[in-house]
């Protein structure tokens, strides 16, 4: 499987799962293991794993089809090394849950695939 079906395949979960915080986050934040108790919580699933995921994912979806696209896939590597990063806080400061452990290797993977590409970019045919 190439680098770029990997990140597209990437971008488009990224797109899914944002559309369905957007539009359903109670069920969204369920999945990650939390209950929303007020209109600031569903607001913040709503901007957070709504708005920024999806973004993120439209971004890369089009960074794939620019000529500078690696230095956008290589930000966008960034920012997920700062979810890892807050994951291995977390991980120490509260404890190991599984939903966090499974983010850390999720988000992990997506930041070197991310940082991998970037860097293969520019020697893409």
């Amino acid at each position: 499987m190439s680098w770029k079906l990997l990140v597209g395949l990437v971008a488009a979960a990224n797109v899914a799962f944002g559309a369905w915080s957007l539009a359903l986050p109670s069920r969204a934040a369920g999945l990650v293991g939390f209950q929303l108790e007020d209109a600031a919580a569903s607001g913040e699933m709503r901007a957070v794993y709504g708005g920024l995921v999806l973004g993120l994912g439209l971004v890369m979806g089009a960074a794939l089809r620019r000529e500078d696209g690696g230095h956008w896939l290589r930000a966008i590597g960034l920012c997920f090394l700062g979810l890892v990063f807050g994951r291995a806080v977390s991980l120490l400061a509260d404890g190991l849950t599984t939903w966090n452990a499974a983010a850390l290797v999720l988000e992990g993977a997506t930041a070197a695939l991310l940082l991998f590409a970037a860097r293969r970019f520019a020697n893409a045919p």
